[in-house]
Parts: structure tokens; C-alpha cells; sequence
């Protein structure tokens, strides 16, 4: 059946409308009617969405959660996508002038400046969009990116994507183009849905599939065949009972990525204590590398590999450089082989220098990582040196042949893991871990031994996971990290010169009720301070980082920063600027601070970027000061030499560093 487009608008329309209630609504309130709102579509719509064959729910899916569909990737932000909007409605240099106005604060998204161009236009013509239309013309302009899965690239065609694209935009009704915009950029603020409440109201199954099969597809065969006799909805009394008959029935597929569990972060040593409740848990030291999902299916002949990333990309190709590791350690292709069929082993990956004899430095992977053939941001690293290559560091077993991995406890599955491969020095290796018992009186100073350990050899930190329950156990606290920056005092944090910001719609949309002017602020450390004595001389800065507002910053902060901000922001001109930038990306910035503001920021540690600078990595703003000035934030060569000491390896033994700590 065709199930309309112009449905889920109708929906993200109504949840908007009470997202963007002005005055805003009460938190309790807000919950409470998006609920109503959210109950009421599903209601109204259940029959229709049970007709669905399995490639329209999985469009209804995709829809509603694009974010999950990382084999999409479209390569458009909102001037980029300007553009082509221009090409494929073909409109007026007036009309696109008219549609550019998103660029200007308070005045809508993208979205929102279409939604208003098309409706002086009138109605659009027949027939209706339909949803799996509005899926086909995405993934045709997705198959055109390279970065796109190989799945999605593979049904590439020179002129589908833009014909598509046009065809189902000709007939879009204003709101209805202000959706599909903001599905194209995956992004539906000021609108935020919940995945599982989706899911959930889809069919009760779903979100337990895709945590062991996170594919849309595979999912939703899995639901109109193996599960076709099982109520989407079912009672509350029979739900339970019919969700521990179908888990039983529940396996990992090779080639579909397994869900990730969940990790809760302990602030402190104090509170990682009270999490464990006295129980056993196994330690494990957090590398500081790249996660990688390996799944071996031998039945594939030459591509018996598939390597996912921890966002769910297939990076088989990126990260081919593991393959001939995986193939040795494995034994596979000799009678030692332990796999018979099919693995999934889940381990990190990091670059090993056997002149050093030592696990390098996080930015050194871009330099043996492609993305889509291209090495991202390597451009100003020093070559790789002779001896650096890949390793694989492997910590957990999901999948072995016929056996039921999952459901075992994670020592089990570590022992059974060390069954399968042979240790390659340099090349692969188990990680480091040991079973703590918390009820123990010592147990405080052994977590924090094992924890200093970790940080001494440059490693993140610790994740912990308790013992005796499975891989995707539900309930309680099933895994813990514990990380220096999470501890208050143990990050690396500095001063930095806020010299100028810069205002994005879609992200200013998130928090509209704000009337943000800026979004984004640039970051710069002074390179000509001991020249400031001279009369005539202008500060020198060069950009280290722009920090966006989300996840990065308080509310407080943020709303502070734009009106402290807004008073003294000025356009950037080179000559007539009461400073000088130096920065690759000086055409991002917007406005320039003429007595630039100061953020005290957190990091995790210290990475090398593109521009071949250390910077701190991950950082978030802790403050705004006001009781200092830019002469008192931190300088470039100072940035430098403190990433040179923090992560310089120590030159005592790992056990007097722990003493230090």
C-alpha cells in the first residue's frame, strides 16, 4: 500500500508546534502532550503501518530516525543543499536570494525559509508523495557519495539521484518540503524524538532486533517473516511473555552489526564504588583507539571479512590494512582454524611502532585509515615511519559458528575468545584486564591502582563490566567507564581567547526560545605575545578549535557568552581589526571579538590536528570568565609544550608513576 509522506509531516508538524510553544511549556507538560501527540498518530495510523510490507517499514524507519541510517551519507550541509534546492525547483536568482535569508539569526532553518517561498506558489501537482518515494530519491542521492556504505553506492546511477530528487520535490507541499530539507540534513529540531518510542510503537519487537541485528532492513524481514504471527502491540500482560519467546530465537547475523551496549560514567572513584555494589567485575584498560566490529563469514570466498566502525559504518575498505592481521592471527585459511563458518570479535585498533616497541598516539591512525580512499586531515603529518602499522587489541566474542556467545557472561566470552587466535607481538593481542572482587576491604585502593596504572601508560582510563550477566543485559548497570576527564580536577584544561563566533540555523533551531546570534565560537591562542610590549602592534591569534554549543557548554554559559558577545563583535577585516587571525578556516568566522572573551576548557588529554598543532581533545567549556583577560589565556607555544609533557611517555616505571598519581 502507499503510505503518504505528508503523514509524518503531520506529525513532526504537531510536535513542533508544542516544542516551540511560546511561552515555553513546563518540562512535566511538554512531556506530557508530546506523549498525547505521539500516542494519538500511532493510533490513527497502527493499520496502515502493519500493512507495510518490510521495505516500507523500513522507509517509515529511516524516516522517522535518519540518523540511524549511517550507510547514508548525503554530503550536504544547508548552503550546499541551497543550491541543489535551487537547481531541482528550478528557481530565480530573486527566489534563492529569498531562501539564503536562513543565514541570518532568528530567521528559520533552510526548512523554514522553503516553507515559505512555496507557499505564495500555490498547491503542488498529482499525484501525492508517497513515503517509499521520498526513501527511493534519498538513497539515490546517497548512492552518489562515496563516503556511503558499498551497499548503497553499488546502485549508483549518473542521473537517478537529481531526477528523483526533483520528481518528489515538484510535489511537495510547503510543510512538506520544510520536512524532507530537514530529513536530507537529518536533523528535525527544534523536534527530538525518541528511538525506542519509535520504535516501540512500530512493533514491541524492534528495539530488542536491532540491538542484535542494527540494520532497518534485516530487522524488519526478521518482523515479517520469523516474527509474522506476533501483535505489533500486544497487551501488557502478553508483551512480556512473547518478548522472552522471541529473544530465544534472537541471533547475531555476520555482516550485520551488532548494538554496542550502554556504558554508565563514573565521576569519581567514590561513585564507580557505589556503582559496582560490592559485586565482581572485570577490568579492562580503555586504548585509545578506534572501535572496530569484525565479522568473519568464510562462506564469502575472498570477502569473507567485514570490519564496522563504532558509529555502524562498514569500514572494510578503510581499514583493509587489519585484514592480513585478522587472517594470521585467525589461522584462517590453515587446519588450526577454530572457525568453522562464521565470527564476530569486537577489539580496538591503534598503530604499533615496533622501533619504539609501543602503542602510538591517537592522531597517528589517520595517516594508516583511508575514508572512501581519501586520508582525511593527514595532509601536514610527517610520513609514516618504517615499522608503524596496524594492531588490533581484541576484548569480546559474539559470535562463534552455532554457539550461543551472547548469552554468556563476559568472562566466558573473553575465555572462549582467547581460544580462537594466537598473539601476534605488535599486531594482536588481547586486551589487559583482570576480575575484582568489590566486596573486598581493599578494593578501593586496587581500582585506583588498576586506574593509574592505565593513565601512566597513555591509555583513557578503565571500562568495567560486570560479571555473570550477558551481552546485552538489561536492568541494572551492566558496564562502567571510568576516564580522567570524567573526574573532576584529573582533565587537562586551560584559558583559551574566544576571538570571534559564527551562527548556524540548524543549530540555533535546537534552542530557539535562546534567540541565539551565535552558535559556534572560535578558539586562538596568541603567537606574537612577547611582541605586544611594542607600541603599533596588534595580537596575533591562530585558531586551535570552534566549539559548537551543544554538548559543549551550559545553558548559562551559552546565553551569557551571546549577550557579552553580541556587545562587542565587529566583521573581521584584516586591515581595520584590532587583531590578526591566522586560521585555515578564517572564512567560518563570522564576527571577530575586538577584546576577545576567555573560556576555561576541559579536554581528554591532547591530539594532533590536521593542521599538525596539538589541541586539546574533546573540549568543553567549563566557564566564562570574568575576572581575566586574553593577555592571561594560554599562548601556542605553551599549548604546544603542555601537550609535550602530558603526553610524553614517563620515564620511570610504570609503578612509580602510579606512586605520582
Amino acid at each position: 500500500m502507499s503510505f503518504k509522506f505528508a503523514h509524518i509531516c503531520d506529525y513532526l508538524e504537531r510536535c513542533e508546534g508544542i516544542s516551540s510553544y511560546n511561552p515555553p511549556l513546563p518540562p512535566a507538560e511538554l512531556k506530557s502532550r508530546l506523549y498525547r501527540q505521539h500516542a494519538t498518530w500511532f493510533a490513527s495510523h497502527h493499520q496502515d503501518i502493519d500493512a507495510l510490507d518490510e521495505h516500507g517499514t523500513t522507509a517509515l524507519l529511516s524516516t522517522f530516525l535518519p540518523c540511524r541510517r549511517k550507510d547514508r551519507i548525503y554530503g550536504l550541509q544547508s548552503a550546499s543543499l541551497l543550491k541543489l534546492l535551487g537547481r531541482c525547483l528550478g528557481l530565480s536568482a530573486s527566489a534563492r536570494h529569498e531562501l539564503s535569508s536562513f543565514q541570518t539569526p532568528n530567521n528559520g532553518d533552510l526548512g523554514d525559509c522553503l516553507q515559505r517561498l512555496l507557499k505564495v506558489r500555490g498547491p503542488p501537482p498529482l499525484p501525492f508523495v508517497t513515503l517509499q518515494e521520498v526513501d527511493d530519491a534519498l538513497h539515490a542521492l546517497a548512492s552518489a557519495n562515496r563516503f556511503s556504505a558499498p551497499s548503497v553506492r553499488q546502485s549508483f546511477h549518473p542521473s537517478s539521484s537529481i531526477d528523483l530528487l526533483a520528481d518528489v520535490l515538484l510535489r511537495l507541499h510547503a510543510v512538506e518540503a520544510k520536512w524532507f530539507v530537514r530529513l536530507i540534513l537529518k536533523e528535525f529540531a527544534p523536534v527530538t524524538l525518541n528511538d525506542r518510542s519509535i520504535m516501540t510503537s512500530v512493533h514491541f519487537l524492534l528495539p530488542d532486533l536491532l540491538s542484535m541485528q542494527d540494520s532497518f532492513e534485516n530487522a524488519c524481514y526478521a518482523l515479517r517473516t520469523t516474527f509474522v504471527d506476533y501483535p505489533s502491540r500486544p497487551d501488557p500482560h502478553s508483551r512480556n511473555i512473547l518478548r522472552q519467546t522471541a529473544i530465544s530465537l534472537f541471533r547475531p547475523t555476520p555482516g550485520v552489526k551488532v548494538s554496542r551496549p550502554g556504558y554508565t560514567k563514573a565521576r569519581s572513584i567514590k561513585q564507580c564504588l557505589e556503582m559496582t555494589a560490592g559485586g565482581k567485575w572485570l577490568l579492562e584498560r580503555k586504548y585509545d583507539g578506534e572501535y572496530c566490529q569484525i565479522h568473519i563469514n568464510l562462506a564469502r570466498g575472498d570477502n569473507w571479512l567485514k570490519i564496522y566502525s563504532k558509529s555502524g559504518r562498514d569500514s572494510t575498505e578503510d581499514r583493509a590494512g587489519l585484514r592480513e592481521t585478522i587472517k594470521k592471527c585467525l589461522r584462517i585459511g590453515s587446519d588450526k582454524c577454530k572457525i568453522k563458518r562464521a565470527c564476530i570479535l569486537v577489539g580496538e585498533m591503534v598503530v604499533f611502532s615496533d622501533t619504539e616497541n609501543s602503542i602510538l598516539g591517537f592522531d597517528q591512525i589517520r595517516k594508516h585509515v583511508s575514508h572512501a580512499g581519501i586520508f582525511l586531515g593527514a595532509e601536514n603529518d610527517t610520513p609514516g615511519r618504517p615499522g608503524e602499522h596496524l594492531m588490533i587489541i581484541l576484548f569480546d566474542l559474539l559470535l562463534l559458528d552455532d554457539e550461543d556467545i551472547l548469552s554468556r557472561s563476559v568472562e566466558e566470552r573473553k575465555a572462549r575468545l582467547s581460544s580462537i587466535y594466537k598473539r601476534i607481538h605488535g599486531r594482536a593481542a588481547p586486551a589487559e584486564s583482570c576480575v575484582m572482587d568489590f566486596s573486598q576491604g581493599n578494593a578501593e585502593r586496587r581500582l585506583m591502582n588498576h586506574f593509574a596504572a592505565s593513565i601512566a601508560c597513555r591509555h583513557e582510563g578503565l571500562v568495567l563490566k560486570r560479571c555473570g550477566v550477558s551481552y546485552l543485559s538489561h536492568g541494572s548497570i551492566a558496564g562502567i567507564k571510568l576516564k580522567k576527564d570524567y573526574i573532576t580536577g584529573l582533565g587537562d584544561e586551560a584559558d583559551f581567547a574566544i576571538v570571534g563566533a559564527s551562527y548556524s540555523a540548524q543549530e540555533a533551531k535546537k534552542r530557539s526560545e535562546l534567540r541565539l546570534k551565535f552558535t559556534h565560537f572560535h578558539l586562538g591562542c596568541l603567537i606574537n605575545k612577547a611582541a605586544l610590549d611594542h607600541d603599533g602592534i596588534k595580537p596575533v591569534y591562530k585558531i586551535v578549535a570552534t566549539i559548537a554549543y551543544d554538548h559543549c557548554m551550559s545553558t548559562e554559559i551559552l546565553e551569557r557568552v551571546n549577550v557579552e558577545g553580541s556587545l562587542l563583535a565587529e566583521p573581521y577585516n584584516e586591515q581595520s581589526s584590532p587583531l590578526t587571525i591566522e586560521s585555515d578556516n578564517t572564512s567560518k568566522m563570522e564576527v571577530c571579538f575586538r577584546d576577545p572573551l576567555v573560556f576555561e576548557v576541559l579536554g581528554s588529554s591532547y591530539s594532533k590536528l590536521p593542521g599538525g598543532y596539538f589541541m586539546l581533545r574533546h573540549p568543553r567549556v567549563r566557564k566564562l570568565h570574568q575576572d581575566r583577560t586574553w593577555k592571561d589565556c594560554i599562548t601556542f607555544d605553551q599549548l604546544q609544550l603542555a601537550a609535550a609533557e602530558a603526553l610524553d611517555t614517563p620515564q620511570d616505571s610504570e609503578t612509580q608513576e602510579n606512586v605520582k598519581w
